[in-house]
């Protein structure tokens, strides 16, 4: 697919894509997730173009059989790409990240294709690393979109290694903040990322889910034991947890202030890839040497040059 793309955008194709004002092919890179994807996508797009210019260059033009395999391959790794590009959201919580994994393997296992079939079975495979993550499991526990009693992607085990987690949490809140636990702020966040009320999660949610009453509970570890007891937070589009919470932050400060620490556990790579980006530049082939100190150092200046020119004007 790489070698055909390449092809494309050479002369004398790339000027007939130029000429009927048409964008050429994507190529692929190894190092940007979903590039294959992208790159099978355009050239769908534009299959009925593509075989006019190419039906008489046997050396150019795919058979029939490459052409479906592209279907099928698109067809196959779509909810994985749309998994992907939710991953890249600025403001992304275990939970968003959690609904959009299983939003994946429903889709995936509605899906009759077989690379469909082998990419649920390396999800399921890799999701024990990180449903046995006591920071995953504390910020999921406070995401009442997944922490009802009846929802079956939480178990007892789990709730209870989230309670022991979060006591721990709370311990180290209150001893740096020397008693006062409501030192923990946040500005009102405003992304969400978890999708739209009737898509297939919703479904699949909707059809565990059970009335529960909530008891009234004063201490703080009977609120979060009661967490699990209250109704479920419905699936809308553009909702944050992180804005549930936010409300929350007169009537229950302690629970507040817990909630943002086990929430603010990042999960998108987002944050990191700007430092990707500047490593690239620090470790040329002529600086390979550089000690893990001084390259700290260095990451640390670059990373925060915008903070630093701040603070010297």
């Amino acid at each position: 697919m790489q070698a055909f793309v390449k092809k494309l955008r050479k002369t004398p194709y790339k000027h007939m894509f130029k000429l009927n004002k048409m964008e050429a092919p994507k190529l692929s890179c190894d190092t940007r997730w979903n590039s294959w994807y992208d790159s099978a996508a355009s050239i769908k797009a534009s299959k009925e173009f593509i075989c006019s210019i190419t039906k008489n260059d046997k050396e150019v033009a795919l058979t029939n059989e490459q052409w479906n395999f592209i279907d099928s391959f698109i067809d196959g790794f779509e909810p994985v790409a749309q998994l992907t590009n939710t991953l890249q959201s600025s403001q992304l919580t275990f939970g968003d990240f959690y609904l959009a994994w299983v939003r994946c393997k429903l889709q995936l296992g509605k899906k009759e294709n077989v690379l469909s079939k082998q990419l649920l079975k390396n999800m399921e495979a890799r999701e024990t690393a990180i449903t046995d993550n006591k920071a995953f499991l504390a910020a999921i526990y406070f995401d009442q979109r997944i922490n009802y009693r009846s929802n079956p992607l939480i178990t007892d085990d789990q709730r209870q290694a989230a309670l022991e987690h979060l006591n721990n949490v709370w311990k180290n809140i209150q001893r740096v903040s020397r008693g006062n636990s409501s030192i923990v702020a946040t500005d009102d966040p405003k992304e969400g990322t978890s999708g739209d009320s009737d898509d297939v999660l919703e479904e699949y949610f909707r059809s565990y889910e059970v009335s529960q009453d909530s008891s009234v509970s004063t201490g703080l570890f009977d609120q979060l034991e009661d967490l699990s007891r209250s109704p479920r937070l419905k699936l809308e589009k553009d909702q944050s947890i992180l804005d549930y919470w936010y409300g929350q932050k007169q009537s229950n400060p302690d629970l507040y202030s817990l909630a943002v620490v086990a929430l603010s556990t990042p999960a998108t790579q987002v944050s990191t890839e700007r430092a990707f980006s500047t490593l690239a530049f620090i470790l040329t082939k002529l600086r390979t040497r550089l000690s893990e100190t001084t390259l700290e150092n260095i990451l640390l200046v670059r990373l925060n040059a915008d903070l630093f020119s701040q603070i010297t004007v």
